[in-house]
């Protein structure tokens, strides 16, 4: 399988424990638990049986003990809770239908052509309408993100008022990766170990 090195080597198996998510996903047992600065580099490890021999996955372990895999051969980004071994999928590649509705917004923002009708095309009983922040700030300061005026902000509402849900200005797995790499850019300007 290849080597392991400092700073906590002897706290994960070598032996390859199991191969998951049709033989792209390598598991090692750790064995041990790592303290916040250790970390593994694997070396090495190859995946073998494609056109060309591909590099390794990007591992790293934050503060909390989670580890963060890079995953390109299946196009992911997991998150594994070490105390526990819960796995989840933080984001992932799009699929051919989510590619071409992403192709078609960007077709209409190119051309100026309002996009978020898409949501409600064909759906006569649904009512898009638009506030502009700075003409609604009473409204906008009933949404804030991290306590800024983040854009956009899709909030939609039952006919009597209630709020159903709200969007923006980024996907909650989307934010967890922007938060964890500012964490270790943080960390890292501030002299301390990611």
């Amino acid at each position: 399988m290849g080597s392991t090195s400092p700073t906590a080597a002897a706290k994960v198996s070598t032996t390859v424990k199991a191969y998951e998510d049709a033989d792209r996903t390598l598991v090692l047992d750790v064995t041990s638990n790592f303290a916040a600065a250790e970390y593994i580099t694997l070396a090495g490890a190859q995946f073998t049986g494609f056109s060309a021999v591909s590099a390794t996955d990007n591992l790293e372990l934050d503060g909390e003990g989670n580890l963060w895999v890079a995953a390109p051969l299946t196009n992911k980004v997991v998150l594994v809770n070490t105390t526990t071994g819960h796995r989840r999928i933080l984001f992932q590649a799009l699929t051919l239908a989510q590619e071409e509705v992403v192709a078609e917004v960007m077709h209409r923002i190119e051309n100026g052509e309002p996009c978020l009708e898409l949501l409600t095309e064909g759906h006569a009983y649904i009512v898009m309408r638009y506030l502009l922040r700075d003409d609604n700030l009473e409204i906008m300061d009933r949404y804030l993100t991290d306590g800024k005026r983040s854009i956009p902000m899709v909030v939609s509402f039952a006919p009597e008022g209630r709020e159903l849900f709200r969007w923006g200005p980024r996907p909650a797995p989307a934010q967890a990766i922007i938060d964890a790499v500012e964490s270790v850019a943080r960390a890292r300007a501030e002299g301390g170990a990611a």
